[in-house]
């Protein structure tokens, strides 16, 4: 009997960096590909949690052969401003797929161009071809503290009581916000405040202030590429446990 795969673990590059995404509140993903990269992410995310009914609403653009063709880049440009008409967020983050990565299309562009009208997006290069979603992880949440490090300057001092946690990717594991909360317990208990970056009390706000913490903990080598970053970007030391 040949062996199979029956409901594989990992998803691809962007139905994880959608997942991750889904566990930040504030945050808006707009996914800029065919209209089946977005069925599949909630295909993935709904067999992840037991076939629960994931009620999240997508952003796509639905690129179609047009757009294929002769580019999908005005075609973001109208979703962008539609989605921040009718899905409230304190950031949007547009996140590709392989269609429009293979086609060439300027996301950059037409974020930076939101950004100049004063909407809060950011892009990041999500193709599915070139990891699975714990790639995604790492991905996601260095380009997020990139787009805000561009657009935001904290200038507050290190708080050496702040703390935040990597290497816990959401959403691809099912105990994952059960853990985090269990960790920010015992740093409370150890008179330190976490810093939390996802669940149900994570806010944009807290990633601006990623920068600001004493010190980067992390759980899993997943996390280890954005500690290192993190030093030498803003010097805040971490630990790998």
């Amino acid at each position: 009997m040949a062996d199979y795969i029956e409901f594989n673990r990992n998803g691809c590059l962007l139905q994880g960096a959608v997942s991750v995404l889904k566990a930040i509140g504030g945050v808006v993903p707009i996914i800029h590909s065919t209209a089946g990269c977005a069925v599949q992410e909630k295909y993935i995310s709904n067999a992840a949690n037991g076939y629960a009914a994931d009620n999240y609403t997508l952003a796509c653009t639905n690129v179609i052969e047009k757009q294929i063709i002769f580019g999908g880049s005005a075609r973001l440009r109208e979703q962008i401003k539609n989605t921040v008409k009718v899905l409230e967020g304190e950031l949007y983050v547009v996140v590709s797929g392989c269609a429009s990565e293979i086609v060439g299309d300027d996301m950059g562009a037409m974020t930076k161009e939101a950004a100049e009208q004063g909407y809060p997006v950011i892009n990041i290069s999500t193709p599915g071809f070139k990891g699975h979603s714990f790639d995604a992880y790492v991905k996601v949440t260095r380009g997020i503290i990139e787009g805000l490090s561009k657009s935001y300057n904290s200038e507050s001092a290190v708080d050496r009581e702040l703390i935040n946690i990597f290497g816990i990717a959401p959403n691809l594991d099912p105990y994952w916000e059960g853990n985090l909360e269990e960790l920010y317990t015992l740093l409370e208990e150890a008179g330190f405040r976490a810093n939390p970056l996802f669940g149900y009390r994570s806010t944009v706000e807290n990633w601006k202030q990623i920068r600001n913490a004493g010190l980067n903990v992390v759980f899993t080598g997943w996390g280890l590429e954005i500690a290192r970053y993190l030093e030498e970007r803003f010097g805040t030391p971490y630990i790998y446990r």
